[in-house]
């Protein structure tokens, strides 16, 4: 039941009191936020609606609650809908060949501007899964595959691990590239792992090819004009983004600063690590150490489950002493 769960009662208690303050403010929430809270508070309720089952076959007769299908809130609906996907990829989309992880996180800086632009979003990611494909040729090349043809699946997920808004990017890579011979048979030749010192070219790469894209939307040097023309500035959601992205500076003495100032100096820039296949430049950070083996069926499922994640966990929140949910 929905009712008997932490966030349930939270969101239900609060609501009110939330969309309250948006009033006050002259304004009410994007309407994207209202869908979304409105339909999780009466998801799963038999009193806003149901449906009969019956088996003739026992006389059994269930009663099953509406569901608000919600794919950005509500953890039953985003679970069901993981379990169902991490099903479909397992069966009929992936392959049973070596697969790594290649994980993108972007500064903080940028964070709060591309998680409200999808197109751009979408376009970073275009870019990152082009480089990492053209590496991959590269290596093709040298154990004698002419023409290697590459495939991947891709996430973006959109919060961190303390529900704060991190747009990043997970791409789940065949380990190897596929060949077709004289009869159109296709054979899968593995790669063998990228070097530290490979990832962290490609993480250079991409923050280059990165910038580069986001500065032909707007100005050369500056953060100003990256939104599409037909996202209008509105402050109170802007601020709201900006908030949930903890990146405050944006709007107070670094607020219109050059590019390389808010990516350089993002407190996440570290060194190359020479042991580990992960890298950071510039704020941008790439991992691509997790590797699942051709046949292991449960490691495989378990890698989709965790790419398709939901941002909430019923079972993950706790209420603390002070009354705040952890």
């Amino acid at each position: 039941m929905p009712e008997a769960t932490l966030l349930y009662e939270v969101v239900r208690a609060e609501l009110r009191t939330f969309f309250a303050a948006w009033e006050e403010a002259g304004r009410g929430p994007p309407g994207f936020v209202r869908r979304e809270l409105l339909g999780y508070v009466r998801c799963g309720v038999l009193g806003y609606g149901f449906c009969r089952v019956h088996c003739d076959h026992c006389g059994h007769d269930e009663v099953v609650a509406f569901s608000c299908k919600g794919r950005g809130f509500c953890p039953s609906c985003i679970g069901r809908r993981m379990n169902d996907t991490a099903a479909r990829w397992s069966d009929a989309l992936v392959p049973e060949v070596p697969l790594r992880q290649w994980v993108l996180t972007l500064p903080p800086g940028l964070r709060h501007r591309l998680g409200r632009n999808a197109r751009m979003l979408t376009t970073v990611l275009a870019s990152f899964v082009r480089s990492i494909f053209a590496w991959q040729r590269r290596r093709a090349r040298r154990i004698g595959v002419a023409d290697g043809r590459c495939g991947a699946v891709a996430v973006i997920q959109r919060a961190g691990s303390a529900l704060e808004l991190n747009p990043h990017y997970h791409v789940l890579v065949l380990d190897g590239v596929y060949a077709l011979d004289r009869t159109g048979a296709a054979t899968f030749h593995p790669l063998s792992p990228p070097t530290a010192a490979e990832v962290a070219q490609q993480v250079r790469a991409v923050r280059k090819k990165a910038l580069g894209l986001l500065r032909a939307k707007g100005s050369p040097t500056r953060l100003e004009g990256w939104l599409e023309e037909d996202d209008a500035d509105d402050t109170a959601t802007t601020q709201l983004y900006a908030a949930a992205a903890r990146r405050r500076t944006l709007f107070g003495p670094l607020a219109g600063a050059p590019v390389d100032r808010l990516v350089d100096g993002s407190p996440e820039q570290s060194g190359d690590d020479p042991q580990r296949l992960c890298a950071a430049e510039g704020g941008f950070n790439l991992h691509a150490e997790v590797r699942v083996r051709a046949r292991d069926a449960s490691a495989r499922e378990r890698l989709f489950r965790y790419l398709l994640r939901p941002p909430l966990a019923n079972d993950a929140l706790s209420l603390l002493p002070d009354g705040r949910v952890g």
